[in-house]
């Protein structure tokens, strides 16, 4: 994502072909940038292209306990906490119903 010609942010998201899940890897926004909605709209682009992938029914994520700002972030666009923590992380999941495998 840009703002006034420069990055304000950096996105990477993939799938694990041992799971078959498809994760948001990393989501960072320059600290000058935060809270300007930048995070949102990366995350609701990324939501949207991985929406569209065929079989991706589900998003992973990942991110430090601590940190606040992201689980609202994350929980404000439907992602729910699986329970599972790795890498001192806790994991959320957001279901795209529309994509769910019968």
């Amino acid at each position: 994502p840009v703002a006034d010609d420069a990055p304000v942010g950096y996105v990477m998201y993939g799938f694990d072909p041992d799971t078959r899940d498809w994760w948001i890897v990393r989501l960072m926004v320059a600290h000058d940038q935060q809270g300007k909605g930048y995070g949102r709209a990366i995350m609701e682009a990324v939501i949207a292209r991985l929406s569209a992938q065929p079989g991706c029914d589900a998003i992973h994520i990942s991110f430090v306990p601590e940190n606040a700002a992201a689980r609202a972030l994350y929980s404000s666009l439907g992602f729910v906490d699986t329970g599972r923590v790795e890498d001192g992380e806790v994991v959320y999941r957001l279901v795209l119903t529309g994509n769910a495998q019968p």
